[in-house]
């Protein structure tokens, strides 16, 4: 046992429960300490009346209670008796001790006049006594001040439990060992907190040597415990029951349910919470003296209780944030890992990861709004026929789905009907199957083997929609006839305007018409000529650099770009090595660039650049954001640098804009990332650059591409060149507290909760035949009572409003008319689960409408006359 500071003995976690049982028992069976001072005869007389009912500590003194007061170990209250005609100033130097305001001191004045007993309340006095009064009410003052200094007792024991149980893990967890401290507290046979109609409440049983376990009561006597409980708070508001045999005399079946569950006595107190019914809590079998106590003391749980219901509902809310994707319905990551943990070793798992084809074009022609739809899509179908899988959306545009438990026979038939399936709605998605008997080789190589699969089955069909015979002849005779060049766009300090270094851009001279990239580059990917034209390009640049270094010109840095397709067609790290030998470069002289879609999606690109960062290169990612989890995994990427666009949407606007850019900016410090922004074009946005402090930049503002000599010359005029080497060098980390946060869905889901409420994007095909819920927040499912993993919860029905005559395609059709205003309907709805009819009213307003589909924001909330 240990002492708490009051003297109230609490179990450690060691502690037996035996053992914790008996530190309770003597606590409640503890007498409160008094200390009596002041005048002798009374003052026995006193003691003699109530030491039943205290234990007493007496001086004759102000200053032998005051030494008193600092040697005895605990003092609950002090009794002053006033002699006839004494003043308070005897007590003076009690009154001057620090312990003496905190304990509660009771008067007893003799021939008490109201000047006297107005003195004694200023002294600080709890209550004042007046004398001579009869011995049954001397006793009944005593009750009083023992009452509050239970009262006081409990409050102090109930902080420290709560305390106690909130330190548990698991939320769940909390509920059981406030229950078993609050049993153990109070003597009863058994304890529960019953939440809403759930018949298998927090339970506590002391018959079972002082264990949590779960209580599941019968249908019927659920619903009669109910009714009779309902019946009684609303008689009583809280209950006392002393006898259960003697309640509700006439009503038979409620004393022989109370006979059937064994419940002799009962204390029961109802919790409520923004008016409503948060739970129940009761004590059955309490020992007959102290039912009354601890009817006291369910009273002063209250506050204890809502703040257990608050903390485990956040750590709900966060763990299902944290689990399910909020764009596509799927699980998420997190939930991937921690799935992946949690597999059953000996039972055979299937494995199929999906990519989504074609998902960066459809971005660049048209529009990232329709490339998320593709995601959606692409998710929704898995969903609805993942045969029983646990569907994840682990990046971008890439699923997984796992099954544990299935035959290799029904996996193969899984995988034949779910390819036939995603045909049918002509969905374009490479696909990879792996099935295991069990996780002996581990979980990472069976995913490795789907991923392969699947990296392997997308080849493939890319290869049937290419015909290269045709595409590279044109492409290999210009580059024998030497009409492929390149040229420099610089890369600027905007703190100080110097050229830092610059990027090297192929050309393709063409008849004397210079064609760039954009021109040439799309058809070109789609060939193994790719691969060739890279090769030039970067020992074009290489002997670029070399000539600069005889010369005598120190040359800044330049980086080429390498295409994915690069490193499937050859050795893209040891070609790289071998031309930086032969020119006798180093990397302060050429970076690299790579796509950060091809370096996520394609396994074998990352190993290559992982390659050339390992060998001391400067690796950039290039278009960087463009992912779905760019910011979440940014620090665990093997790059030196980071490259994106100033006008990486162009569907937002300015300001939101400029605080993703400066979001980037922190998150690329934050890692000791050089940041590079492109697409710098005006004044302004130079003058947002500069004010927060970005170093590296590219843009039409400064430097449009230019020849190899125009740049050379640039290189000539000492006061607008700067190395960038010591930029790389520089670690400066800036602090990122509150991006934390909003990255982690921690701030920004409970604002959006708290602020607005139940909120729903709604899309309505543009013909009206199909209505369907795309993103909700957790308070839309509350209120609906839905399950937010279940994909039927898309599809919206169409629901009876109460305006007559009006329909829900009708009313989206209103709000189409009423774009600042939107439209307001009510209808009835039954919730699934509980089957309670709520009457809800919604506001819809309109969003954006494009080719196929109109979007509105509708926000829920109860119907109020």
């Amino acid at each position: 046992m240990r002492p708490s500071r009051e003297g109230i003995p609490f179990p450690l976690a060691g502690t037996s429960s035996r053992a914790a049982w008996e530190g309770m028992e003597s606590m409640a069976k503890k007498k409160f300490k008094l200390l009596a001072v002041g005048d002798s005869p009374k003052r026995r007389e006193l003691a003699e009346l109530i030491r039943d009912q205290f234990t007493i500590v007496e001086a004759d003194t102000g200053a032998q209670a005051a030494e008193l007061l600092c040697q005895e170990n605990h003092i609950d209250a002090i009794v002053v008796v006033l002699a006839p005609g004494q003043a308070l100033q005897d007590f003076q130097q009690l009154h001057d001790d620090p312990e003496y305001h905190r304990i509660p001191v009771l008067f007893v004045v003799q021939q008490a006049s109201s000047q006297k007993m107005e003195e004694s309340f200023s002294f600080g006095a709890f209550d004042v006594m007046p004398l001579p009064m009869g011995d049954p009410f001397v006793q009944a003052r005593f009750a009083h001040l023992r009452y509050a200094l239970e009262s006081k007792k409990n409050s102090e024991l109930l902080q420290k439990l709560v305390r106690r149980a909130m330190k548990q893990e698991d939320p769940e967890q909390s509920f059981h060992c406030f229950l078993r401290y609050v049993g153990l507290m109070t003597g009863a046979e058994r304890a529960f907190i019953f939440e809403g109609h759930s018949r298998a409440p927090y339970a506590w049983f002391r018959k079972d040597n002082l264990t949590t376990r779960l209580r599941s009561v019968a249908p019927q006597d659920f619903k009669a415990m109910e009714k009779t409980m309902e019946a009684l708070f609303a008689q009583y508001g809280s209950l006392a029951i002393e006898d259960t045999s003697q309640v509700a005399q006439g009503r038979r079946e409620t004393q022989q349910l109370f006979r059937k569950l064994g419940i002799r006595n009962l204390v029961a107190f109802p919790v409520e919470f923004r008016n409503r019914r948060l739970c129940v809590i009761s004590l059955e079998n309490v020992p007959e003296n102290r039912i009354r106590e601890m009817r006291r003391l369910l009273e002063q749980a209250i506050t204890p209780l809502i703040m257990l219901f608050a903390n485990r509902n956040t750590v709900f809310h966060l763990r299902a944030n944290s689990a399910v994707d909020q764009m596509t319905g799927t699980l998420n990551r997190n939930a991937f890992d921690r799935v992946s943990t949690s597999l059953e070793p000996e039972k055979s798992l299937g494995v199929m990861f999906a990519d989504v084809d074609n998902l960066k074009r459809v971005n660049d022609e048209q529009g990232h709004d329709w490339g998320d739809r593709l995601i959606c899509d692409a998710a929704e179908a898995l969903l609805r026929f993942r045969h029983g899988g646990n569907v994840f959306r682990i990046g971008g545009d890439e699923f997984v789905i796992l099954w544990q438990g299935l035959t290799e026979k029904d996996f193969q038939d899984i995988g034949r009907r779910l390819e036939r399936q995603l045909a049918e709605r002509k969905l374009q998605l490479s696909l990879g199957f792996t099935w295991a008997p069990d996780l002996a080789q581990g979980f990472e190589a069976i995913l490795r083997q789907a991923d392969q699969k699947m990296y392997a089955n997308k080849q493939q069909r890319k290869a049937q929609a290419e015909s290269p015979d045709t595409l590279v002849k044109p492409f290999e005779q210009a580059l024998q006839k030497g009409e492929f060049t390149f040229g420099i766009q610089p890369v600027v300090n905007p703190q100080n305007r110097k050229v830092i270094g610059g990027e090297a851009l192929a050309r393709w001279v063409r008849g004397g018409v210079v064609l760039e990239p954009v021109q040439f580059l799309e058809d070109m990917a789609k060939t193994s000529f790719i691969f060739q034209l890279d090769q030039y390009i970067w020992e074009q640049v290489c002997r670029y650099q070399r000539q600069l270094l005889n010369q005598g010109i120190r040359p800044l840095a330049l980086s080429v770009n390498i295409h994915a397709r690069d490193f499937s067609q050859g050795d893209v790290p040891g070609t790289i090595q071998k031309l930086l030998q032969k020119y006798g470069l180093t990397r302060r002289e050429i970076f690299f660039e790579i796509r950060e879609a091809e370096y996520r999606s394609d396994p074998l690109v990352r190993s290559g650049a992982d390659a050339l960062y390992d060998a001391g290169l400067v690796v950039f990612l290039d278009e960087f954001g463009l992912e779905y989890d760019s910011l979440q995994t940014l620090g665990s990427l093997k790059i030196r640098g980071v490259k994106f666009s100033y006008h990486l949407r162009l569907d937002i606007g300015e300001d939101y804009k400029q605080q993703i850019i400066s979001s980037m900016l922190n998150l690329a410090e934050r890692y000791r990332l050089l940041a590079v922004v492109t697409g710098i074009e005006t004044s302004e946005q130079d003058e947002f650059l500069v004010k927060k402090g970005c170093n590296c930049a590219q843009g039409f503002y400064w430097y449009h591409p230019m020849s190899p000599q125009s740049f050379q010359a640039l290189l000539g005029k000492a006061d607008m060149v700067q190395n960038m080497e010591r930029l790389l060098m520089e670690h400066n980390v800036g602090s990122l507290t509150v991006y934390s946060l909003l990255n982690e869905n921690i701030l920004s889901e409970t604002k959006l909760n708290n602020l607005i409420g139940p909120m729903a994007i709604v899309s309505v095909k543009n013909d009206d035949s199909v209505v369907r819920v795309r993103q909700v927040n957790q308070a839309y499912y509350n209120l609906l009572g839905q399950d937010a993993m279940s994909p039927e919860n898309s599809q919206l029905p169409d629901i009876p409003l109460d305006r007559r005559g009006e329909t829900l395609v009708s009313a989206f059709r209103k709000a189409d008319k009423r774009l600042s205003k939107g439209h307001v309907i009510s209808f009835y709805y039954r919730v699934p689960r509980t089957q309670e009819r709520k009457h809800l009213a919604a506001k819809i307003i309109p969003i954006v409408k494009n080719q196929e589909y109109r979007y509105y924001l509708v926000l829920l909330h109860k119907y109020r006359r």
